[in-house]
């Protein structure tokens, strides 16, 4: 059985990326929660 692709030597190395996500609180657009519904100026949906 041949190697899985991604561990093949012959595929060549692979790298690590790392990642800083960020959130920003808001930019003046429209207000989501976290399943992306718009929210009303009260908060509720």
């Amino acid at each position: 059985m041949a190697p899985h692709r991604l561990t093949d030597p012959k595929a060549g190395p692979l790298i690590a990326v790392k990642l800083h996500i960020l959130t920003r609180k808001t930019l003046g657009g429209i207000e989501t929660d976290l399943d992306a519904r718009v929210l009303k100026s009260d908060g509720t949906h």
